[in-house]
């Protein structure tokens, strides 16, 4: 089965683009989907919350067990509490709380 995958811009579907659908294909009949690229909408979620943390006044920092810890404390229970967490850490003698 024959297929081809083009990642574009919304400007650049034009003539010269169907032109070039049409020489590939030939006279066979085919299937269209347009789609916005999920890494866009994802990169511009991600950039937004990475810009949220930029400007936070306070960050949290976690050994790598401590974390594994409460990561699999979430997974396993669907009422866990990752906010009550996270300030009990906070509160914790050997936590690590700094400013930004």
């Amino acid at each position: 089965m024959e297929s081809a995958i083009f990642h574009l811009n919304t400007h650049e579907v034009d003539e010269r683009f169907v032109q070039s659908i049409r020489a590939l294909f030939g006279e066979r009949r085919i299937t269209v989907t347009v789609t916005p690229e999920a890494n866009e909408v994802m990169n511009q979620a991600l950039l937004e919350k990475i810009e949220a943390n930029e400007r936070a006044t306070m960050s949290y920092h976690f050994s790598a067990e401590d974390f594994d810890t409460l990561v699999e404390a979430f997974a396993e229970d669907e009422s866990f509490d990752l906010k009550a967490a996270f300030e009990q850490h906070k509160s914790a003698p050997s936590s690590t709380v700094q400013p930004s």
